[in-house]
């Protein structure tokens, strides 16, 4: 029996087992990704999910050392200004860290049988 599990849920979950300290926070912000091809700027993640610009950062970090974003400095418009730093998901890496925990669930599985 398969028991219903929202998206978020599923993230949360997936952050959880990677031991990402700060797991919903990871979890809104791929969640948010997943939905945008191009990428979020750390100004525009921060404002759509109403989070501080510090607490982006420092979750964006955690997920950049997993390799499950990839960020990358962008030019503002007119040429004048600061960069901004774009945040993409790497979903090839995603994919590896589902496996991973799908690694994991099977031996504890496998132990309790």
């Amino acid at each position: 029996m398969s028991i219903p599990v929202s998206v978020s849920q599923a993230l949360k979950s997936l952050m959880k087992c990677k031991q990402v300290p700060d797991a919903d926070l990871a979890a809104r912000l791929i969640e948010h990704l997943l939905n945008k091809d191009k990428g979020s700027t750390m100004g525009e993640l921060s404002k759509e999910l109403g989070i501080s610009y510090p607490m982006v950062l420092k979750v964006v970090n955690e997920l950049e050392s997993l390799g499950v974003v990839e960020t990358s400095k962008v030019k503002p418009s007119g040429g004048r200004g600061r960069a901004k730093k774009l945040v993409k998901l790497y979903k090839p890496m995603l994919s590896n860290l589902v496996n991973e925990c799908k690694s994991i669930l099977d031996v504890v599985s496998n132990i309790i049988k």
